[in-house]
């Protein structure tokens, strides 16, 4: 190992010691996600090892850092919304265009006949729009936990149904 690559390596140490906390809380108001936030911090700092030489002849490193922790945010976040699509148009896919049927798969057909028509209302609502027992609860009247039950039941109907 050169002296270059110990100084290198030195700096770097020196840098992540000094930044990683507050790149890391930059990441979490970002994608408020502790998991996603510590990869984007690490992935910057593996992006910081492997040019190394851009970072150390910046005039700015702190800065160049954060800008690799932003694109990579960036990244995350774009790779989460194409993740949240959750229809798929046969006719968008199509090279030529010409196909006039639009095949779309979504979890009402996955649940349609293993669960009431409420009882899907209530799993759509908790754990597709990531609505709260609370927020159900106060617009039906009832209590937290007798949403709770109903979404307990309606997974369990579900789960009897598929392992038949």
């Amino acid at each position: 190992m050169s002296t270059n690559d110990v100084d290198h390596r030195e700096f770097l140490d020196k840098l992540y010691r000094g930044n990683s906390h507050s790149m890391y809380l930059a990441a979490l108001r970002k994608l408020k996600n502790h998991y996603l936030a510590e990869v984007a911090v690490q992935g910057a700092m593996v992006i910081a090892l492997e040019k190394k030489e851009q970072l150390v002849a910046a005039t700015e490193p702190v800065r160049w850092l954060y800008g690799v922790l932003h694109m990579l945010i960036k990244n995350i976040e774009r790779a989460q919304h194409n993740m949240g699509r959750r229809t798929v148009s046969l006719e968008e896919c199509s090279p030529t265009n010409d196909l006039k049927v639009v095949d779309e798969v979504s979890i009402e057909t996955l649940y349609k006949g293993t669960v009431t028509s409420s009882e899907f209302e209530i799993l759509d609502r908790l754990y597709l729009r990531g609505e709260t027992y609370k927020e159900l609860a106060d617009e039906k009247g009832v209590s937290p936990s007798a949403i709770g039950m109903k979404a307990k039941r309606a997974k369990e109907n579900f789960r009897k149904k598929y392992e038949k």
